[in-house]
């Protein structure tokens, strides 16, 4: 019956190609998707008040051991504040959990961060995107965003306050895409929820 065992395991290994291929054609239409659209990857998490600009929001928590530390629950609310005024001006978002970045990258005061991530769609070719982008980047005291032009595959961060890194208004070249963000796509199209604004907060 060595014949049947060969079969079996031969079986076998085209189910498993034909599952990898079909999920590594999923991460391309994914991609693909993405490149359609004009997008930004932004958060409001911080962990701490530092190298804000005159148009940065001052809400700062009460100073522990002379320090302005933002809790979980003061990053959630103002994450949450955020969302809304993407969802106000018309934009999709899909919030991405786990998501790292390093804050105030290339200083002594380098501090690698978990946070959530909000991905933005402008779904509705909204001219003033990249301008209302910066602007809430700025005003959550955010050091960048991650910016895509429509139809294009180039991403870039955008320095959005006074941090040495990538400094405010510059603009550098990057190919860094989070892992969890393609995950994030796959899932909401796999549910049917992509351009839908309000189902799918």
């Amino acid at each position: 019956m060595e014949w049947l065992k060969n079969a079996k395991e031969r079986i076998a290994e085209i189910r498993k190609t034909r599952e990898e291929k079909n999920e590594m054609n999923s991460d391309i239409y994914n991609l693909r998707f993405i490149v359609n659209w004009e997008m930004a990857c932004l958060s409001a998490f911080r962990n701490s008040y530092c190298n804000a600009t005159e148009n940065t929001l001052d809400d700062r928590p009460s100073p522990e051991s002379g320090l302005y530390r933002y809790a979980e629950d003061d990053n959630r609310r103002r994450n949450r504040n955020l969302r809304d005024e993407l969802l106000r001006l018309g934009y999709d978002v899909t919030e991405i959990e786990g998501t790292t970045y390093t804050e105030n990258e290339g200083t002594a005061d380098a501090t690698e961060v978990m946070e959530t991530t909000l991905v933005v769609i402008n779904i509705n070719d909204d001219d003033d995107f990249y301008a209302n982008i910066f602007r809430l980047s700025e005003l959550y005291n955010q050091d960048c965003f991650l910016y895509k032009e429509k139809n294009s595959s180039r991403r870039y961060i955008i320095g959005t306050n006074l941090a040495e890194y990538p400094g405010y208004g510059n603009k550098v070249e990057t190919k860094w895409v989070h892992e969890n963000i393609i995950k994030g796509f796959r899932t909401r199209l796999e549910n049917g929820c992509l351009n839908s604004v309000n189902r799918c907060r």
